[in-house]
């Protein structure tokens, strides 16, 4: 099992708005699984009449079981349903988690990519990256999904990891390591690999995998509404790379690389060098 839990990006403030994000998603998840926002129960309570013998009672008797039954098996109140979709869906679906392991996963995710990118876009650009790329994803869904429920922060946080990938290409990411009871620690890989290897993997997952229980086209929704995003940020250059710091533009030699703080001091000290060589 492998699990991202950082990345070595330098922050020039603190990713408030995400730990506000983290802690407001757990706890509507929680309140959602104790019952919170279910709707009022107006069926009348499970009572066995004195005379089971008679065929209507009996039918009525099966008739509340099935009910019963059926909505144990409904999805969460706020999930994206296609069936009964109401537009808030597209939101609300972002907020709600199936059980703990599904939240808990997603939160780990989204503690590793986006306080990086909370601190380079400002708190309120950040969190409108995060609902437009969840949007994003639910949109997808319904349009080629696979017109079952779905739940989760995970095309969201794909949208992020997308921007992560064009802002921060060549920053390491820090993986935690266990596997068959061992811990191996934890162990850096660069950003490109890890999230290169999570875009083909919902790729394949759309083509494969239609009935696996994961949203794999969610995934690829949010993750090519931040990578786009996170593209016209950089070629308008409303987000510029610090020094030291390369976008995947700059990497791929499309955006000129803004030198670092030492390149800068070696070429003043070359200039330097020039002009007293002249004199």
């Amino acid at each position: 099992m492998l699990i991202p839990y950082a990345v070595d990006v330098p922050m020039a403030r603190l990713p408030w708005a995400n730990w506000a994000l983290i802690a407001f998603t757990i706890a509507i998840s929680v309140s959602v699984w104790l019952g919170a926002w279910d709707a009022p129960d107006v069926e009348e309570p499970l009572r066995f009449p004195d005379n089971m013998g008679n065929k209507e009672n009996f039918d009525q008797i099966v008739a509340k079981i099935r009910t019963s039954i059926r909505m144990l098996d409904e999805p969460p109140a706020g999930s994206l349903q296609p069936r009964q979709f109401h537009f808030s869906q597209l939101v609300t679906h972002i907020f709600v988690h199936l059980n703990v392991l599904h939240l808990l996963g997603n939160m780990f995710f989204l503690f590793a990519f986006a306080n990086a990118v909370n601190a380079k876009l400002g708190h309120l650009p950040f969190l409108g990256t995060y609902l437009l790329a969840g949007f994003a994803a639910g949109s997808a869904w319904l349009l080629i999904g696979e017109h079952r429920p779905a739940l989760g922060a995970s095309g969201a946080i794909m949208g992020i990891v997308g921007v992560f990938f064009i802002f921060f290409p060549r920053n390491d990411v820090l993986f935690w390591g266990n596997f068959a009871y061992r811990d191996f620690g934890t162990f850096y890989v660069p950003a490109y690999y890890v999230i290169s290897f999570y875009l083909v993997a919902d790729l394949l997952g759309v083509i494969w995998q239609h009935e696996s229980g994961i949203g794999y086209v969610a995934h690829l929704g949010g993750a090519l509404t931040g990578i786009t995003l996170a593209i016209v940020l950089v070629t308008s250059r409303v987000v510029r790379s610090a020094f030291g710091e390369e976008n995947l533009l700059q990497t791929l030699g499309v955006q000129k690389r803004r030198p670092s703080r030492d390149e800068l001091d070696w070429q003043e000290r070359r200039r330097r060098r020039r002009r007293s060589s002249l004199t």
